[in-house]
Formats: structure tokens, sequence, C-alpha cells
């Protein structure tokens, strides 16, 4: 399936002919394809996975900082990407193409979370987030309900594994006894309401909400650890309690742990009321430090970055 999709995206690109390609770090035939067309190639990484540096470690393992070892851990991509080279070889020898690598890296990381690493090459950049504002608002339902007392929201997005039902009333039960609110969302599925909560007057259960009108009315939010919703919650200056799943959640957790911006990751094995209730319990030490990300990353344009960016780089 992935060398088909390799295929299609140099098939796709030469038929197009664009000035520029942006592309995920999986699509290895773009650059290749870029590169015979004499076009821009630009690689998206949401959270650096290929670009290698002393200050972090590569997302996909359990931490952010493995100190002296963190560009080592780079290195697990460039083995898992000889799976297909020679497909990639393939492309490039039929296209005549010698350098197979990007023109320029971008992170989509807030620079109010990672500095840009002083080590990386001077074609690497941290630009922001594609981020804009959404004109959904909230519904009077749900703006009566957090106005009325302090308020959890859990969700966990596309993530599904274990017990939905279960996973469900341990965040439920565990609200009920420290007095708070919670607001359930269903997402694709990672958690599902038991029917004899459903008519709990301290619970709300919905099937998605706008987090950027939700999350900064918000105590604390429970969620998986992806890319969006850390940015998601830091922008609304509002705590997270990360349970993740897979692949760079195990990461954020961890970075925004050492980043003195939320507790301790808790994985799933131990997602129960006992430690889930200690968290909650000491969210409120971190909300000053995530106000001020919050507060940098008004800043924050990516979009605009990436533009001025591939601009500069044409024109220069």
């Amino acid at each position: 399936m992935v060398v088909k999709i390799l295929e299609i995206i140099s098939k796709q690109i030469l038929e197009i002919k664009p000035d520029v390609v942006l592309y995920h770090p999986s699509a290895l035939s773009a650059p290749i394809a870029a590169r015979h067309l004499k076009s821009l190639s630009v690689l998206v990484e949401i959270i650096p996975i290929k670009s290698p540096t002393k200050e972090f470690a590569s997302a996909g393992l359990w931490t952010s900082d493995l100190k002296f070892l963190n560009r080592l851990t780079y290195l697990g991509v460039k083995v898992a990407e000889k799976v297909f080279y020679f497909e990639t070889k393939k492309i490039a020898k039929e296209l005549n193409v010698k350098k197979l690598n990007h023109d320029i890296a971008i992170s989509l990381v807030s620079p109010a979370i990672i500095d840009r690493p002083k080590d990386w090459p001077t074609n690497s950049y941290v630009v922001g987030p594609w981020y804009q504002p959404r004109n959904e608002e909230l519904s009077q339902e749900l703006t009566d309900f957090v106005d009325r007392k302090e308020t959890i929201y859990a969700g966990f997005g596309s993530m599904k594994r274990g017990n939905p039902q279960k996973l469900a009333r341990t965040i439920i039960n565990t609200c009920e006894k420290l007095g708070l609110q919670v607001i359930i969302s269903k997402g694709w599925g990672g958690l599902e309401v038991p029917a004899d909560l459903l008519n709990k007057d301290f619970v709300k259960f919905v099937p998605g909400v706008p987090h950027e009108k939700l999350f900064p009315k918000l105590k604390a939010v429970i969620h998986h650890g992806g890319g969006g919703t850390v940015h998601a919650s830091l922008r609304a200056g509002t705590p997270s309690i990360i349970a993740p799943f897979v692949v760079d959640q195990p990461w954020w957790a961890d970075r925004l742990y050492k980043a003195g911006l939320g507790p301790k990751a808790l994985p799933l094995r131990r997602f129960n009321e006992k430690n889930l209730a200690k968290r909650i319990g000491g969210i409120d030490k971190y909300k000053n430090d995530v106000m001020k990300v919050a507060e940098k990353m008004k800043s924050d344009k990516g979009a605009e970055n990436t533009l001025n960016l591939i601009s500069d780089f044409i024109q220069g």
C-alpha cells in the first residue's frame, strides 16, 4: 500500500508541476519529484522527527529527553525509511534525481513551547502551528453548564483503546468525589458514558465541541496528548492531564511535564480514580505558567511564517 502511495504522490506532483511541494515526512517520493521539476520542497513536521538535535529526543518515545542520546533517537526514522529504499531509488533513477533531501524543513510546533534548536541546520525552522480561529460558538446549554461550577473536559479525539465505558466511569466518579462537573466528548468512541450515568446533573455528554471556545472556561482538560489538542489547551491557558495512547503523545506529555506546564502522563494501564484524582487535585499549580505560554502563543503566525520562508527562498 505504501509503495503504491509513493508512486501516486510522485505521479501527481509531475502532473501538476507545482512551484512548491509541501509534504509529510512519510511522503518519501515528494522531494524526489520536486527536485526533478526544480520545485521547492518543504518538509512539514507537525513535531520534529526527522530534524536531529541534542536538545530533545525524537517523537515516538516515552520521553522527550534522553540527554546525550537525543540525536541518536532520530535514527529510528531513518531505519524505517530504509524499508522503502529500493522504491525511492527506483523513482529517483527514473527521474534522474541524485539529491533526495528537502530544501526547507519546518516544524509546526509553537515557538512558545519549543525554541528552535541551536544545532539545527540553517534550512530548518520552527514556524508555529497553521492555526486559524473558527467561527463556531458554544451552545447556550453548554455555556450555562460551565458557568455554573468548575468543570473538567475529557476527550480522546480519534483514539480508542481499552474499555471506553470504564474510562468514562473513572473520570465521572473522580469528578463527582472532587465536587466537579465534567464534559465527556465521545470523539471516535474513546469514551462512552454508561447508561446509569447519563442523567447525572454534573455530567454533560457531547459528540464534540469547539475547543477554542470551551477550553478557556475549564479547570483542566483530560486528553490523549495529540499535538492539536496540546496546542489548543495551552492556547486557552488551561492545564492538561494527558493519557497518551500512541506515537507522539507520550512525548508531548513528558515535554509539558518537564516544562512545568502539566502533571506526569497518566498511562491507560494506571488510569484509575486514585491517580486521576491526584492529578486533578494538583492541577491549579500549573495555571500561571500555562497562562504565560498562552500569552506568548497569541503571536503565533505559522501560516504567515511559512509563506514568508517560501517567498524568501524562491526570490533569494
